[in-house]
C-alpha cells in the first residue's frame, strides 16, 4: 500500500482552519507490481529505481522515500526530462523525411537546370548552324565563304570551282518545286561523294554551288570537276520522278592570298559562265597554258 498525508493549509484566504491544528489527509493506495514500476506508470518517470542514496549517479532525479535498517536514506530515481532532447528523437523521423525530400528535390531541380543548360547550348549551335548553313542541302552558305577562303589561302595553293547545273530548271518547272528540292538534297550528297575530306563546299544560291580544294593543283581540280560531272549526268531517282541533269564548271587557281575572295569566285564564275554560252558537255581548257608561278589560272569544266 502506498500511504500518503496532505496537510490542509489555509489557501489565498478562501478557506480557514478553525481547528486548534489543520488537518492532516491520510490516503491509501494498493501497489500492483513493484514500486518503481507503480511510480513509474503513474507519474510518467524514465526508468525509475529505488535505491540507496550513494547509488544514485548525478544525473539523475531523485526522491527520499524512507529510511533504510542502517539508518541511511532510501530514494526513488529517475533520469531527469529532456524535453529538448526528447522533442528532437521524437522528430527525427520527420527531419529525415524533410531532408530527404529537400536532397530529392535539389537533385531534380540540378537535373532540369543542366538539362535546361543543355538545351540552351544546343539551341544556340542550332541558330549558328542554321545562320551559317543552307538549311535545305547542309551545307555551307555564303557567309562562310570569305572566312573558309581565307583560312585556306594561307594554307597554300588552293583551286576555287564554282558549278552550275543545267536542266535543273526543267526539272522545277515541270515537275513542281518540291522535286527540285528533292533534286538539290541529291546533288549535295553526289557533290560530297565526289570531294575529299578536306575540300569545303557551299551552296552559293539557287543550283549554284562552289567548292574549295586546298593543295589541289588547277589540272587535279579540272579532273575532279569532271569525275563530279560524270556523277551529275547518273539518273537521279527522285520520290515523284526520275530525271537527268548535268553540270558545268568553272575553276579559279590561286596561291596564296594573291587575290580575295570574291575575285577568285567571279573569275571561276566568268570561266563558268564561258563555257555554259559556248555549249554543254565538253571541257573547255585555257586557251593560254601559264606557269605555275602566273596567278591565276583557270579553266572551265562542263
Amino acid at each position: 500500500m502506498l500511504l500518503t498525508a496532505a496537510l490542509f493549509q489555509p489557501d489565498f484566504g478562501t478557506a480557514q482552519v478553525k481547528a486548534p491544528h489543520p488537518p492532516v489527509l491520510i490516503t491509501a493506495m494498493p501497489i500492483a507490481g513493484s514500486l518503481p514500476s507503480f511510480f513509474g506508470s503513474r507519474f510518467l518517470l524514465d526508468d525509475p529505481h529505488v535505491s540507496p542514496l550513494s547509488a544514485v549517479t548525478p544525473d539523475r532525479a531523485r526522491a527520499d522515500i524512507a529510511v533504510g535498517a542502517d539508518g541511511k536514506p532510501v530514494v526513488l530515481s529517475w533520469h531527469s526530462p529532456t524535453p529538448a532532447a526528447d522533442m528532437m528523437r521524437q522528430s527525427m523521423p520527420l527531419i529525415a523525411t524533410l531532408a530527404l525530400v529537400l536532397v530529392a528535390f535539389a537533385v531534380f531541380a540540378l537535373r532540369v537546370s543542366r538539362t535546361a543548360a543543355q538545351a540552351l547550348v544546343g539551341r544556340e549551335k542550332e541558330m549558328r548552324h542554321a545562320a551559317t548553313h543552307d538549311f535545305l542541302t547542309g551545307l555551307a552558305n555564303r557567309s562562310l565563304v570569305e572566312a573558309e577562303y581565307e583560312r585556306l589561302a594561307a594554307q597554300g595553293p588552293l583551286s576555287v570551282a564554282c558549278l552550275d547545273l543545267d536542266g535543273f530548271k526543267v526539272v522545277n518547272d515541270t515537275y513542281g518545286h518540291a522535286a527540285g528540292d528533292a533534286l538539290l538534297q541529291a546533288v549535295a550528297e553526289r557533290l560530297k561523294l565526289g570531294t575529299g575530306e578536306a575540300d569545303r563546299l557551299f551552296r552559293l544560291g539557287g543550283d549554284e554551288f562552289a567548292i574549295f580544294m586546298p593543295g589541289i593543283p588547277a589540272q587535279e581540280a579540272v579532273q575532279i570537276c569532271q569525275r563530279i560531272g560524270r556523277l551529275l549526268r547518273q539518273p537521279f531517282d527522285l520520290p515523284a520522278c526520275r530525271v537527268r541533269i548535268g553540270a558545268s564548271f568553272g575553276v579559279e587557281h590561286v596561291r596564296g592570298n594573291s587575290i580575295s575572295s570574291d575575285a577568285a569566285l567571279k573569275a571561276a564564275d566568268m570561266a563558268l559562265y564561258q563555257v555554259k554560252s559556248a555549249r554543254r558537255g565538253v571541257v573547255a581548257g585555257p586557251t593560254l597554258e601559264l606557269p605555275d608561278e602566273a596567278l591565276p589560272m583557270r579553266r572551265a569544266v562542263s
